[in-house]
């Protein structure tokens, strides 16, 4: 069996295979600059060649982040609403709570944006990915035929 997050496999279509490596070993395998390639991995691999190009990286972690992002936007909008009316700041000046209000505010609005925007270009870049694999296979099979 692989180790990663997910893959196609060729002899079950459609089925996905649970991940093997510990959190810290996924996230260095996918933040990695060099190629951490297991014998299985090569093995499993010169069996079937046609699903080099079909892997890619998990979308499991991306998605945790951006739910991190998400509810850390939420909780900081949340918590300058509950600043500007709960009287915690009535100690310092009017100008500087409307400040630490307005910032805790704004960052909480710029994790939601960053959140939504990095959502819909994974959604755009899962597509591309698909209709390149797609273009990849039709090529290959095109020059398949012109051979015979």
């Amino acid at each position: 069996q692989l180790k990663g997050e997910t893959r196609k496999m060729s002899d079950k279509p459609g089925a996905k295979q649970k991940s093997q490596l510990s959190l810290f070993d996924f996230i260095w395998k996918w933040t990695s600059d060099t190629p951490n390639v297991s014998k299985e991995e090569v093995a499993y691999f010169r069996d079937r060649p046609e699903e080099i190009d079909e892997f890619s990286s998990p979308t499991r972690l991306h998605q945790l982040f951006l739910l991190i992002g998400m509810t850390l936007g939420v909780l900081g909008v949340a918590l300058s609403k509950v600043l500007s009316h709960s009287g915690v700041l009535d100690e310092l000046h009017v100008g500087v709570a409307e400040f630490i209000t307005d910032i805790v505010f704004e960052v909480g609005v710029a994790l939601i944006g960053a959140s939504i925007v990095t959502f819909m270009l994974v959604l755009v870049m899962n597509r591309q990915q698909k209709n390149a694999l797609k273009w990849r296979d039709e090529i290959r099979k095109r020059i398949a035929e012109d051979e015979t």
